[in-house]
């Protein structure tokens, strides 16, 4: 009598396990693959995203030195930046101490003193505000959105 692997006529071989089949071990190639276009994907949103932001940034003068206040720094947000791009030179007008003067006589301008507290505790414009210069980023909401606002600092 002969012997056989234990599998008769009436038992089917299994596709999965058939013979001669080498099992494929290591990761899916579709989930692979499926890994690498979105990792595509995510990066493409990210490059248009900058490239959009690229024209809402603030840009420097070409000359530095006109450059009015601090740069703003990167981690302030879209209300921060775009305050600071609308506070350029070329943006808003400088006033002379005259015209500031009188607009201070007729009550017609909020003052925003921009020194460390300890330069205006030493002295500062009667109804000026203080607003550090290294707070402006996170206190940009205190700043008046209609009206005159004169930012000083010496």
């Amino acid at each position: 009598m002969r012997r056989t692997s234990g599998r008769g006529p009436s038992r089917p071989v299994d596709p999965r396990r058939a013979p001669g089949v080498v099992r494929r071990r290591g990761p899916d190639p579709f989930a692979v693959g499926l890994i690498a276009v979105s990792a595509i994907v995510v990066l493409g949103v990210i490059v248009l995203a900058l490239m959009q932001n690229r024209g809402t940034a603030s840009t420097t003068p070409a000359n530095p030195q006109t450059q009015a206040g601090p740069t703003v720094p990167p981690d302030l947000t879209a209300t921060a930046i775009a305050f600071a791009t609308q506070t350029r030179p070329e943006v808003l007008p400088h006033v002379t101490v005259t015209e500031a003067k009188a607009l201070f006589d007729a009550n017609d301008a909020k003052f925003i003193d921009v020194r460390v507290k300890e330069q205006y505790a030493a002295g500062h414009i009667q109804g000026a505000a203080n607003i550090p210069y290294t707070d402006v980023g996170q206190r940009v909401a205190e700043f008046p959105r209609t009206g005159n606002v004169i930012v000083y600092c010496q």
